[in-house]
């Protein structure tokens, strides 16, 4: 939601960096046109559509509902902007019959359950409870996984002994839903925020350091090597000290191959992870090319 106003802020660009590392569909509405002019409306929109091409998009502005066919078939690449009031509800019709038309996500059910974990309980009578969204395949109660990494980086093996989904006990829980998993054979003082549940068919590997394409988004000097933000990868976060490979330094607007190491402990990554990096505010988003170690 941009603002005809106040144009393009740093909360846009963390906004649209966070969608991209999520790689959700994006939707613009330029919000408030009843409040600027034709000339501040042409300048916002010649803005928002250079800020889409930065990031490797196609902007896509909308007149009116024969634009929406168009826009998705082609949700994944292009970028629809839509005029918006709250006081005249210029744009509403539009917006709602975008939303509708949306398709559904597909769910990843072929592939071997994965789960990061979000939350972590104590649950008097049960035990430890860890709760997340089903990034992959399907589990049944009963299931033997492995969770991790710990801090020594090994994956240990746990039992799913009950699964549940908002107080409801299930049997058998699938890619996409937000789910509870009591597990048997890990101390609660073991598992931390950011770690994973998978079925051994992953053979998971605790990652220290990896290589990976970045985009800075926004920075006010110069990033080089030596550098630590925080990365943020689905559930997990932790600092990393940044090399970079094929450039002395990067600023905003540049692209770059760099490694990361983790500061801390290990972390679970794959090849193709998408992530976002900060310090305060977010700074760019990257995509995991290379595994090191």
């Amino acid at each position: 939601v941009i603002a005809a106003d106040d144009g393009i802020t740093h909360i846009t660009k963390e906004h649209l960096g966070i969608l991209l590392a999520m790689d959700l569909p994006i939707i613009i509405c330029m919000t408030k046109i009843d409040r600027t002019s034709q000339k501040r409306k042409e300048e916002v929109l010649s803005d928002i559509e250079n800020l889409i091409k930065f990031v490797g998009r196609i902007p896509f502005k909308i007149k009116d509902e024969k634009d929406l066919g168009v826009v998705i078939d082609k949700i994944d690449a292009l970028v629809p902007i839509i005029e918006t009031s709250a006081v005249t509800f210029e744009g509403f019709d539009i917006l709602t019959k975008l939303l509708s038309l949306l398709p559904e996500r597909k769910r990843d059910l072929e592939r071997p359950f994965l789960m990061f974990i979000d939350r972590i309980y104590k649950v008097q009578g049960v035990g430890t409870v860890v709760s997340g969204t089903i990034k992959q395949g399907r589990i049944k109660a009963g299931s033997y996984l492995l969770l991790g990494p710990l801090a020594s980086g090994e994956f240990k093996k746990v039992k799913a002994a009950s699964i549940q989904t908002h107080y409801y006990p299930l049997e058998e829980a699938d890619a996409g839903l937000i789910v509870g998993i009591a597990v048997k054979g890990v101390k609660h003082e073991e598992v931390k925020r950011g770690m994973i549940l998978c079925d051994p068919s992953i053979r998971p590997k605790a990652v220290k350091s990896f290589e990976a394409e970045v985009l800075v988004l926004t920075h006010p000097t110069r990033i080089a090597s030596g550098y630590e933000p925080v990365l943020h990868f689905f559930t997990a976060s932790q600092s990393a000290k940044l090399e970079c490979l094929d450039k002395k330094y990067l600023k905003a607007g540049e692209s770059g191959k760099v490694r990361f190491t983790f500061k801390y402990y290990p972390c679970f990554v794959q090849e193709g992870d998408k992530f976002v990096f900060r310090e305060g505010k977010t700074k760019g988003i990257g995509t995991v090319t290379k595994i090191i170690r």
